[in-house]
């Protein structure tokens, strides 16, 4: 969706040279604001996939990044980097959806 509302936006400020820099930022927050809230849904949606994953671990199928922890997926380090990396993830994304957010 954040997408979406980015490239509308971009067609409309390319497409209509007669707005003023008031609505071309207004626009542009518009966009800010959609990647913002796009970015903090990921990131909370990450962080509760981790969370859950604490009570129930079963091992994933297409791990090329982490192949060399996946040659043993039911080894218990295997569990603890899996959720450690997700809440990475999500910790990342709520910070940068923040930090989006704040900008507005």
């Amino acid at each position: 969706m954040a997408l979406l509302v980015s490239w509308l936006v971009f067609r409309r400020v390319e497409r209509k040279k007669t707005l003023t820099p008031a609505e071309k930022a207004r626009l542009e927050g518009i966009a800010g604001t959609s990647v913002a809230v796009a970015l903090l849904c990921s990131g909370a949606v990450m962080l509760i996939l981790a969370l859950s994953r604490i009570a129930e671990y079963q091992p994933g199928g297409n791990v090329y990044p982490g192949l060399a922890v996946a040659v043993n997926p039911v080894h218990p380090v295997t569990r603890c980097i899996d959720i450690l990396g997700s809440a990475a993830v999500a910790a990342y994304l709520l910070w940068s959806g923040a930090k989006a957010a704040g900008q507005r």
